[in-house]
């Protein structure tokens, strides 16, 4: 074959995997019907060489021009036959589309004026018009379309969309390209890679291609746990990425040691411990039931971890999905439809993040569990947006008040610490968004006595191990309007530092004098 690299202006890459028998379509309308020179584009269809027959392969192949190319990979994943292609790619612009995708006849000869109008775009996400075929793809439809719509002309960096995505080549590469271990949390990765480096990506919905919606419901499944199980990965591998800050954090995964068994049994003796300080002190009856709360919820984890948390998840999928096919065999009408979808959505998700952080624990096992990073060696605190490189238990995800970032503990919060043997001042400070009541800090699991301040409380702290210390507290829990979680304090930051020995007599001993 001639090289013709030298006048190539577009590479399509169309992975042929999840076509949902439009293929052939597709294949057709990108190689016959572009009004644009077909000299001056080539098509990579890209497919796993273990899907499909020689049969078909050599029916593909009969479709392509002499400027395109079929090419194989051991891979199923459309996101990985995506970054593998980019390598045999000729052409200056690449254009990332999907086999279900139909494009209009005008996609190449509007994507060339538009890249030559707007130079100091790296690329642009074109737009797409809905294929529905049955009732439950209007409702799919209806909800991607109005996520593409928040991603292209809201949201500060989400541009990419896969469906049509046009790029200049040395751009796609700067940012590192798809990464096909994410799946398809991949497209939103390079999305928040290309605006971390600088590069503007546009809109432009004139450039049209069909997009067509099975409304096949393991089809949807299947997409919704591809793409949390690339998050949650992401989220526990790549905390060293450039735009991991662009992404929540997961709860699921920021909260995994509340269900190691070890770690659960301490909280669940600590929460015992809290309430049997109250236990003859005249409580509402409500109070009295979120005491006895917290005493389940800590049970139920040191006992059997994050199973029960797993098995409820899987009850919300099943219940779920069976809601919405029930929904379809009623024929009700669009509206709760799309209630039902959007709930086996939501629940597929959460099923999918317990049972990642699940397999994680299991493969923990008994071994001591370390975050990547030494905490003890980070600026000596612990602050709201560092927690991931703690192993900690009993706390909710970050927010903020009156422009101040805080996590809110439950009422039984702990850290632990790899310190060397020594005495430490150690500081917890809050913020007053609540009175802070019985108020107990422990080293590993014993009272210490602390200083309290406004919204502080502090004390010296006296490590004689080199294992790590566990340093927990205990207060009154609360439970705010219209929140099902369990307060405890809202957290600022939680510090220690070294205390030189003569120094802590010298202040000792100023104590007592006063």
């Amino acid at each position: 074959m001639i090289n013709t690299a030298s006048r190539l202006r577009f590479t399509v890459i169309i992975p042929l995997e999840f076509h949902r028998g439009q293929v052939e379509e597709c294949l057709r309308r990108w190689t016959r019907e572009q009004a644009y020179a077909r000299g001056h584009y080539e098509i990579l269809a890209v497919a796993c060489r273990h899907s499909l027959s020689q049969e078909a392969l050599a029916d593909l192949q009969a479709q392509l021009g002499p400027e395109d190319r079929l090419l194989l990979y051991d891979v199923p994943h459309d996101v990985a036959l995506h970054a593998q292609a980019v390598g045999e790619a000729q052409g200056e612009v690449l254009i990332f589309t999907e086999s279900h995708c139909l494009p209009e006849p005008n996609v190449l000869t509007l994507a060339d004026e538009i890249l030559q109008t707007h130079p100091e775009w790296a690329g642009f996400s074109g737009g797409t018009t809905r294929i529905a075929p049955n009732r439950l793809s209007v409702v799919e439809a209806d909800m991607y379309e109005t996520d593409i719509r928040h991603g292209m002309e809201q949201h500060p960096w989400r541009k990419l969309l896969d469906q049509c995505f046009v790029v200049r080549v040395e751009h796609y590469h700067a940012a590192g390209g798809f990464r096909p271990e994410l799946g398809h949390f991949a497209e939103w990765h390079l999305a928040a890679r290309l605006h971390q480096q600088g590069y503007a990506i546009g809109y432009a919905p004139e450039v049209q291609v069909w997009h067509y919606y099975p409304g096949d419901i393991p089809a949807l499944i299947e997409f919704s746990t591809d793409f949390t199980r690339g998050e949650m990965m992401y989220g526990s591998e790549c905390v060293d990425d450039p735009s991991h800050s662009y992404f929540p954090e997961q709860t699921e995964w920021s909260k995994r040691y509340q269900w190691l068994p070890t770690l659960a049994q301490v909280a669940f003796l600590l929460a015992g411990r809290a309430r049997s300080k109250c236990i003859t002190t005249a409580v509402q009856p409500h109070e009295r039931l979120v005491r006895y709360r917290l005493l389940l919820v800590w049970g139920l984890r040191a006992c059997f971890g994050y199973k029960p948390a797993h098995y409820r998840a899987i009850l919300r999928f099943w219940a779920s999905l069976w809601t919405l096919r029930l929904c379809l065999l009623l024929r009700l009408d669009r509206r709760p439809l799309l209630t039902a979808f959007l709930r086996l959505i939501d629940a597929t998700v959460r099923r999918e993040r317990i049972r990642f952080v699940g397999h994680w624990l299991d493969q923990q096992g008994t071994q001591s569990i370390s975050p990547s990073t030494d905490a003890s060696a980070l600026a000596c605190c612990w602050q709201p947006d560092n927690a991931h490189l703690f192993r900690s238990i009993g706390f909710h995800a970050a927010e903020q008040w009156q422009g101040t970032r805080f996590r809110w503990s439950e009422p039984v919060g702990m850290i632990e610490l790899s310190l060397p043997p020594g005495d430490y001042h150690f500081a917890i400070e809050w913020l007053p968004i609540k009175d802070i009541e019985n108020l107990v800090v422990y080293l590993d699991e014993q009272p210490v006595s602390i200083e309290r301040e406004a919204c502080k409380a502090s004390s010296v702290l006296q490590i004689t191990s080199s294992c790590p210390a566990r340093i927990s507290w205990t207060c009154e829990p609360w439970t705010a309007d219209r929140d099902p979680r369990l307060l405890g304090l809202p957290v600022v930051s939680i510090s220690w530092t070294h205390v030189n020995t003569a120094e802590h007599i010298a202040e000792k001993i100023g104590r007592s004098i006063s």
